[in-house]
């Protein structure tokens, strides 16, 4: 399984939690601690916080305050003597909100984690955790972890229990919940001596861990960097250290790789993008197209879209195979009547291939052609529909992708409205994960993807719509097809059936995906998730010198472009390069009049990734000699 494997009749392994399975070089428990004396005037070094790691909070802080050094500090800046109370004092500062949730932020999975789990379960072993951190912080991390694919069976914290590490007490609590004895039938897993020092006095097999642990204590970029002596040196010291109390070492959880093997890269990307293991792996099962199962999976998929987008039993929807652009060709050429007539928005690649469409099927077009650079002009949208008393539809992409632009949809769909016009909102990239609604929008046709924001795979596309312009529309379609209403009604009368082979495995994955996106919170958690992700992307790219093509109030929270630096040696090839090479996999631009890269933010994508991929950035710079002012 990894460095240390099982042969014993292990029932569970308890794992400690930062430096041992989140947090690599264990920082996130470190920096309160520094703080918290830094407030009141006293320098603590990151060498002596990390001195009594692994124990309970309260006690970490009594032993640094009795660091002789610490100690006169202490007595030359407040005229006393460090005492009790103080320590009671500084432990309730770790407490607040802002120390919690920094040390959740700070605390992303360790490469092969979530392998060694999944290689556990695959034993029957059980898994628990415990830790040093009391409960309003260890909540953050565990839900992190969680979300990222890692969820033991039981995580208690130091204030769960009588006495924290290296007292036993969680151990044998876990083991009575979990139903596990005798305690050789486990393994306790830490990278501290008061972790391991919890497994031995439990009657559990230890194991230490060396180089993601607090006594190596560099991040993963930091450790790279060193030379092959000075590494093995720094590991060397940590397992000598360890192994005066674990029965036996490893370097690390299960494998030293950058990333997960079954998820090479994060896809940094606007769709397809970076999916959970939980969507992943439903896909591994055949469904069959005529199965009532599968078509029960159909309908509750189509009723679960329209309660996204309303409340109103007006709306209905449809699934179109094929990516996105099939769905919005079937919506152009389906419910636009012979002698109709569309104006459709064109400020970026997407709204110049709406317009495609319309010409390849021989429809009416109007184009009003606008910069890629600025959102939709609404005075000359409204000055093109009061020109022209025979244009029946208007079409706009929301999240112009190319650019990252929003475009102002319910201003276009209230105009829209106004005229009498019937209005195809390609929300392609923006449905479900910035909040909207149809009345919202004023959408009477809304089209979107499996593998956008509510983060499916690709492989179909759907169009929720308003019923009766949809069955006003029988008939009218252009393509076999790409017959909108003939596959809705298909599906509407005969209880989810496709026309055509439909995509099993993808309808499976996106049900799977609605079913996380309702588990997040709903749209508006995600959407706070993605401007987080977009907000942290901006500010350290900023810092490092790339400039961002649009100014702040037009960004969508979806895909960020930035301009290319000015260093002539800068190529977009080899930048992607050295960024694949360290997992993160960008986008190449799409703007006619500026050379641009672009920065997805959407997806199983979380803040503390954004601040890798920032970190990972500044060493692709670095290694390519790239000449970037900072900002």
């Amino acid at each position: 399984m990894s460095e240390f494997d099982y042969r014993g009749p292990v029932k569970l392994v308890v794992f400690d939690w930062a430096g041992t399975t989140v947090d690599f070089g264990c920082f996130a428990p470190v920096a309160p601690f520094i703080q918290v004396y830094a407030d009141s005037g006293i320098e603590v070094t990151m060498e002596q916080a990390r001195g009594p790691m692994g124990m309970h909070k309260k006690d970490h802080i009594r032993v640094l305050g009795q660091l002789p050094e610490v100690g006169q500090q202490w007595q030359l800046i407040h005229n006393r003597p460090f005492v009790e109370d103080d320590v009671d004092e500084l432990y309730q500062r770790l407490l607040q909100p802002e120390v919690t949730q920094a040390i959740a932020e700070a605390s992303g999975l360790i490469p092969g984690m979530i392998e060694a789990a999944k290689r556990l379960r695959k034993r029957g072993v059980k898994i628990g955790a415990t830790t040093g951190y009391f409960r309003d912080a260890a909540k953050g991390v565990v839900d992190r972890a969680a979300r990222k694919g890692y969820a033991p069976d039981i995580s208690l914290c130091v204030d769960d229990v009588p006495t924290g590490r290296p007292a036993p007490w969680a151990m044998f609590a876990i083991m009575r919940e979990l139903d596990v004895y005798p305690p050789s039938a486990v393994v306790k897993v830490g990278d501290t001596v008061p972790d391991i020092g919890e497994g031995r006095n439990a009657g559990a097999w230890t194991v230490g861990i060396t180089r993601t642990g607090n006594d190596v204590g560099l991040t993963q970029e930091q450790l790279a960097s060193l030379s092959d002596a000075e590494r093995k040196q720094r590991i060397d010291a940590a397992g000598k250290n360890l192994l005066a109390a674990a029965h036996r070492l490893a370097a690390y959880i299960y494998k030293e790789t950058p990333v997960d093997p079954e998820i090479p890269y994060l896809l940094l990307t606007p769709g397809p993008l970076t999916t959970s293991r939980t969507v992943k792996e439903v896909m591994l099962s055949d469904f069959c197209t005529w199965d009532n199962d599968y078509n029960d999976i159909v309908t509750d998929i189509r009723q679960r879209l329209v309660k996204l987008a309303t409340a109103s039993d007006d709306y209905t929807s449809v699934l179109m195979q094929g990516s996105g652009t099939f769905s919005v060709e079937a919506t152009i050429g389906s419910v636009i009547p012979p002698a109709g007539k569309i104006l459709i928005v064109n400020n970026g690649a997407y709204g110049n291939r709406m317009v495609q469409i319309a010409r390849r099927l021989n429809i009416d077009c109007v184009e009003l052609k606008l910069p890629e650079v600025r959102p939709a002009d609404i005075e000359k949208i409204a000055t093109a529909l009061a020109a022209d008393n025979s244009i029946t539809h208007v079409g706009m992409v929301h999240c112009e992708t190319s650019t990252g632009m929003l475009n102002p949809a319910e201003e276009v769909g209230k105009l829209t409205r106004e005229h009498g016009r019937v209005y195809i909102l390609d929300a392609m990239s923006s449905f479900g994960g910035i909040p909207m609604t149809m009345e919202s929008t004023g959408a009477d046709f809304l089209v979107s993807s499996a593998n956008k924001c509510i983060q499916g795979v690709p492989g179909f596309g759907f169009v929720i719509g308003k019923r009766s312009l949809l069955e006003d529309s029988k008939g009218w379609a252009r393509s076999l097809s790409l017959d909108l209403y003939d596959q809705w009604w298909e599906m509407e009368s005969k209880h989810g059936k496709w026309r055509y082979t439909s995509p099993t495995h993808v309808v499976r994955a996106f049900a799977r995906a609605l079913d996380e996106l309702d588990s997040e919170g709903g749209v508006a958690v995600r959407y706070e998730r993605y401007r987080e992700n977009h907000r942290r992307l901006v500010a350290g790219y900023e810092q490092l010198g790339f400039r961002p093509l649009l100014p702040a109030e037009w960004r969508s929270p979806i895909i960020t472009s930035f301009l290319y630096p000015e260093d002539p040696s800068f190529t977009f090839d080899t930048f992607y390069a050295a960024m694949k090479k360290r997992r993160f996999v960008l986008y190449p631009g799409k703007v006619s009049d500026a050379d641009t890269f672009r920065v997805g933010t959407i997806g199983h994508v979380y803040p503390e990734d954004i601040d890798e991929l920032v970190a990972a950035t500044a060493a692709a710079v670095e290694e390519l000699n790239l000449k970037i002012a900072a900002a």
